[in-house]
């Protein structure tokens, strides 16, 4: 009997918070060295159902060599349609930045023995255990005149500064190593490492928030959405409408505030446009196409997206609108999307890393699907959707290509749910900002569970009798929810940080008030752990973006 493995690893760690990390949230536990496996097991190709008894573990080559540490063994452990989940602990000893390889063994029933498959490369998903101990990779600024504390100091150039957690620190020109023992508070930064690991801590330097303005001519521009691209730098993806010429557009930053930016082209006469990046390392862009919209995906070919390959995924009515995406546990694309001829929600889930295809599904039927999605992958590594149809609905997927959904209503409050934004917290619950219009509010629900059958929901900015619009959230550097919204009255950007996990209340910060600004926003969190705004200037018609100068957004912000 032939059987075959494929696997993914799955990250259930912080790269922000690595292990032992001095930074981590007052009262939240620390996070663990465990990583999530998911595989999936064929037996003479077709998927196997069952339980069957697993071994893991670690080695220092790709054929052969020496097994490393101990074997974990899972008996009985199920396996469902060829798909299994198992979370695996090696502790964080063994992540020196080295290869290494896992093996897995197996034996079900009726099995004569025991099956050993090729030892498979852990690339550097888990390895992000490793983040808190790796040397410095020069992506992190750190204060003028910093010092090694050793006889050959290497004073570094000026910089921003990040919090350093506990771990080691590569402090000189060939990269000598030492083991530190504490970190600094936000908004401060290690000046120096003293022999015995402790630190000298400074002061950050107080500075205000950045703003660019698009480096194209001025223009009009709208459903934008912004991620970090793998190089470190920002991609923007909006809507350009000039000269009577509407065109997707994307702008790939120059540098980490995005003061300048260089834009291509996607396509003309289409919108509605989400971005991610992929398994490759690639942009992966869903939008919707043409006067009668069909869903289609472009594939960035380079970091910077100068040149894109595109594929229609949906042509059945008009699909496409509102669509959001996001990677699923199995590293391909998880696309949901609205068809407004029937009003129902659908989901396209892609058969390759560069989406040429993709299998679809309709998930809510019966019109009752909705506008302003957003996707996210929840902390059980299943698909979890925000929506807006009378009120705030969240979908649950029930498996990885989403070809079902359970529905739960989180705020049935008269118009609650318009521009929902979701994300995945520390927490693994999902966290969704959005706007009550009724109330005129900014409100944000989190999630009581990983299918968010129920939800607690929370006031966190009142606007008067107009309520903000265009909602975006991600989580920030100090593992708390970060959003960025426009406020209609007032026509203002602000951002709102979140003060706890479950985000009970927020800091309110107006980032941006000259002109009509903050439409259309989106956020995300740089490589400089600040978060950077995409949205649009109506005063001047054009794309703009704030690079916040510290984790608040609060311009020329210090601790006293």
């Amino acid at each position: 009997m032939k059987m075959k493995l494929f696997f993914v690893v799955l990250l259930i760690v912080c790269l922000m918070f690595g292990v032992g990390s001095s930074s981590a949230m007052p009262g939240a536990s620390p996070l663990g060295t465990a990583f999530t496996y998911q595989g999936r097991l064929d037996r003479d190709g077709t998927p196997y159902t069952g339980a069957c008894d697993f071994q893991f573990s670690l080695w220092d080559e790709a054929d052969g060599g020496e097994k490393i540490g101990d074997t974990l063994i899972f008996a009985d452990l199920p396996v469902s349609a060829g798909l299994f989940i198992v979370k695996l602990d090696f502790g964080s000893y063994f992540y020196t930045g080295t290869a290494l390889w896992l093996e897995v063994s197996l034996q079900c029933p009726g099995d004569s023995g025991i099956t050993t498959f090729p030892h498979q490369e852990l690339t550097p998903v888990p390895y992000a255990l490793y983040a808190s101990a790796a040397p410095w990779n020069g992506l992190m600024d750190v204060p003028e005149g910093f010092s090694d504390g050793l006889d050959n100091d290497t004073t570094y150039s000026a910089g921003s500064g990040l919090v350093l957690s506990t771990g080691t620190f590569s402090i000189d020109s060939d990269f000598t190593q030492r083991r530190v023992s504490s970190g600094c508070d936000v908004g401060s930064t290690i000046r120096t490492i003293n022999e015995d690991g402790s630190v000298v801590c400074q002061a950050d330097m107080p500075g205000r928030n950045t703003f660019s303005f698009s480096t194209l001519a001025p223009t009009v521009a709208g459903y934008v959405t912004s991620t970090i691209g793998s190089d470190g730098l920002a991609l923007i993806v909006y809507y350009d409408y000039f000269y009577l010429h509407d065109y997707l557009m994307i702008a790939h930053c120059n540098d980490i505030a995005c003061s300048t930016a260089t834009a291509f082209i996607i396509e003309s006469n289409a919108g509605f446009a989400s971005i991610t990046i992929g398994t490759d390392g690639l942009g992966l862009i869903s939008y919707a196409a043409g006067d009668d919209p069909d869903l289609k995906v472009a594939h960035c070919e380079d970091i910077i997206c100068s040149s894109v390959t595109t594929n229609t995924l949906d042509s059945i009515g008009n699909v496409g609108w509102h669509t959001a995406i996001t990677i699923g546990t199995d590293g391909l694309g998880l696309i949901s999307y609205l068809n407004y001829t029937t009003h129902n929600l659908k989901v396209a889930h892609c058969d390759d890393i560069t989406c040429s295809t993709a299998t679809v599904f309709e998930i809510v039927s019966g019109g009752a699907g909705g506008f302003h999605i957003s996707i996210t992958i929840g902390g059980d590594g299943l698909g979890l959707i925000s929506y807006f149809v009378g009120a705030l609905r969240v979908a649950h997927c029930n498996d990885i290509a989403c070809s079902s959904a359970t529905v739960s209503t989180i705020d049935s409050s008269y118009l609650a749910g318009y521009y929902t934004s979701i994300t995945t917290g520390t927490d693994g619950l999902g966290l969704i900002s959005y706007n009550a219009i009724t109330d005129g509010a900014l409100k944000v629900a989190h999630c009581s569970n990983a299918s968010c059958s129920s939800a607690t929901t929370y006031t966190l900015d009142l606007a008067g009798n107009i309520s903000e619009q265009a909602t975006s959230i991600t989580i920030g550097a100090d593992g708390l929810g970060v959003i960025s919204y426009y406020d209609y009255p007032d026509h203002d950007l602000k951002v709102a940080h979140c003060s706890n996990q479950t985000c009970t209340t927020a800091n309110i910060t107006t980032v941006d008030a000259t002109g009509d600004v903050g439409l259309y926003n989106s956020i995300t969190i740089g490589i400089d752990g600040f978060p950077l705004i995409s949205y649009i200037d109506t005063t001047h018609n054009t794309l703009k973006m704030a690079h916040c100068s510290n984790t608040l957004c609060i311009p020329y912000f210090r601790l006293r």
